[in-house]
């Protein structure tokens, strides 16, 4: 209990200054170490000040509002009251594998929560928007652009749904790469295209396929995020960003991220819902992907302690990836917008 209380007090009493008037100065003032306010529950005008400025919430999932398919305590009621409070709240997260449609579906299934498609920004979403975006013609003899995925079946939707056709889910599952058989006249010749997300079936014939891709077909190759790790307890969830690793020294190409940090998904957010990032706030568990995306676009920035992060690591952050302010939970919004309406 001593160390809790000197951790809290260990934390600054005040907000960083923010500059809105431009993200350049935004970024800039965050170069430097920024104090963060651990809030509690009577941390009322500090509270106030951070949400005052801000018309949309951007939630994280995991690690903020549910871990795996336990929700955590206190978010629907925290949610509900950002409604009420005028809120817009939007759910980003960089899980590729659901569909949003599928997140509409859990969000109410493990929080009771309601949503539509529209309050849903996947990285899987992203991912397909940032490769419409670049109007890439269908090969010659095919009617549609073809991509190789690797990953999952909310992946594949999201694609297909802005009108690609897409390969590799029949790839992994044990299948062998073909060492002796295989040609690069073999691959598809439709396939334009490698978007890589997690995945559970990732094998070295989904590996080997792709960097062929990419390599050989001069495919474009997006990635939709590259988190290391998911929330776990007791052992470790490797992310997609661990599968992105291996691709990228395979092929020896950088992939085009399309989720969380890029600014490219904040710009795919703002025009989504008409706010500009410097009204919004992101509120995530991840110091390396939610901190640093919320403040390298200009956003306000919370991290929650029920995720990957602990409040040591938290107090240690530096620049851009020190929030600006430190919430043991989500649930703590409740509270505070309670008395802040006071």
């Amino acid at each position: 209990d001593n160390a809790a209380c000197n951790s809290r007090q260990g934390w600054s009493s005040l907000l960083s200054l923010r500059c809105t008037c431009c993200m350049a100065a935004a970024t800039a003032a965050r170069s430097v170490r920024r104090s963060a306010t651990r809030l509690a529950s009577s941390d009322v005008a500090t509270f106030r000040s951070w949400l005052d400025g801000v018309d949309a919430v951007l939630l994280d999932c995991d690690g903020v509002i549910w871990r795996g398919t336990t929700p955590i305590p206190g978010a629907l009621a925290a949610i509900d009251a950002l409604r009420a409070a005028g809120k817009r709240v939007v759910f980003v997260s960089n899980n590729s594998t659901k569909s949003r449609a599928t997140y509409v579906g859990k969000l109410k299934r493990v929080c009771g929560i309601e949503s539509t498609v529209d309050d849903v920004m996947s990285s899987a979403f992203a991912a397909a928007s940032l490769l419409a975006s670049k109007k890439l013609a269908p090969a010659e003899g095919h009617d549609q652009v073809g991509v190789f995925v690797v990953g999952e079946s909310g992946l594949h939707e999201e694609l297909r749904a802005q009108g690609f056709r897409t390969i590799g889910q029949d790839e992994g599952g044990g299948k062998p790469f073909d060492f002796a058989g295989f040609d690069v006249a073999s691959l598809d010749g439709g396939v334009r295209a490698v978007v890589q997300g997690f995945d559970t079936e990732f094998s070295y014939n989904k590996l080997a396929l792709a960097a062929s891709y990419i390599r050989y077909a001069r495919a474009e190759y997006v990635a939709t995020n590259t988190d290391e790790t998911f929330p776990a307890h007791g052992f470790v969830v490797p992310g997609g960003g661990s599968m992105v690793a291996a691709l990228r020294t395979g092929c020896g190409v950088e992939p085009e991220v399309a989720g969380k940090p890029s600014p490219r998904l904040m710009d795919l957010i703002a025009a989504h819902i008409g706010v500009p990032a410097s009204r919004c706030a992101m509120v995530g568990d991840r110091l390396n992907t939610d901190i640093r995306f919320g403040n390298s676009t200009g956003a306000q920035t919370a991290l929650v302690l029920t995720g990957v992060t602990t409040a040591a690591q938290a107090e240690a952050s530096e620049g851009p990836e020190r929030p600006d302010i430190v919430l043991d939970s989500i649930a703590d919004v409740t509270a505070l917008l309670a008395a802040a309406s006071e």
